[in-house]
């Protein structure tokens, strides 16, 4: 989310990027349309950027992109991402190097679920810009789902250096944890805890890890910091169960499971039905 804000805050500030002819009327409709911009009120602003627009395709005139880009603004705002997508191809297209563009168009491709064309934009984007580190998180988030786990590495140790923020240590504790350095991943999971204990997401990646890597008092001990956070969340009850049957606490582990499982986790049936039901004939 904060990504995203930042982001956003970039590709909402456009300056003059394209300077272009225009007439009385449009300077009229476009001056009342930045008046509402400004205050995000985008439903209102659009009638204004589409009014010069229709009439510029209408007239032959040439393109008003600085228009057409807070036009994909009100769009991309408002979740009407597919118009949003196509009034940014022409602007990426007539101007391939403004870098806004490039990270509006892999914002709107992010709602749109297109993880191919997110990764064309932030690579662009940061060729653009070099190592600015907002989308260097953002191409290291998108390289952790694609599996690219050296890559997300590389990125991540570079945005660690402007900020110290949990979900940067937790994102690198994923990328060292698939290329075979669990220290390395513990370490960045403490670490993320020292700058913020209230994130639960590294509880849970910590014993995930600790659980796979057979260190079962490392996991319980990751376990109870995470329970005083969230002591009902159903995943941290699974793993809660996983430890406790492993440091051979089953009555303990089978209520942990049971809990997880009336919470929706169904991996805890397998456990349950192994460890803690029996059937008589």
């Amino acid at each position: 989310m904060k990504l995203k804000t930042a982001l956003l805050t970039a590709v909402m500030t456009l300056g003059a990027a394209w300077v272009w002819g225009q007439n009385a009327l449009w300077k009229s409709w476009e001056a009342q349309g930045d008046t509402l911009y400004r205050v995000e009120r985008y439903v209102e602003a659009e009638p204004f950027y589409s009014r010069i627009i229709n009439d510029a395709v209408k007239s032959k005139s040439e393109m008003p992109y600085a228009v057409l880009y807070k036009r994909g603004v009100c769009y991309f705002s408002t979740e009407q991402f597919e118009k949003a997508e196509k009034d940014l191809n022409v602007v990426v297209t007539a101007a391939p190097a403004n870098f806004q563009g490039r990270i509006l168009r892999g914002l709107i491709r992010q709602a749109l679920g297109d993880e191919e064309g997110q990764w064309e934009d932030v690579n662009a984007a940061i060729d653009l810009q070099g190592q600015n580190p907002n989308l260097l998180r953002w191409r290291g988030s998108l390289s952790l789902r694609q599996g690219n786990y050296e890559s997300a590495k590389r990125d991540l140790l570079i945005v660690r250096q402007f900020a110290e923020d949990p979900e940067v240590e937790v994102n690198l504790a994923v990328a060292y944890f698939n290329t075979g350095a669990p220290d390395s991943a513990f370490l960045a999971i403490d670490r993320g805890i020292e700058i913020n204990a209230t994130v639960i997401s590294l509880y849970l990646y910590g014993a995930s890890f600790a659980l796979q890597e057979e260190r079962f008092e490392k996991a319980w001990e990751y376990l109870q910091l995470g329970q005083r956070l969230d002591a009902d969340n159903a995943t941290l009850l699974f793993y809660q169960g996983a430890a406790l049957l492993e440091l051979k606490r089953e009555t303990e582990a089978c209520r942990c499971l049971a809990k997880a499982f009336a919470a929706g986790v169904d991996d805890a049936a397998g456990y349950l039905t192994q460890h803690c039901w029996s059937f008589e004939e």
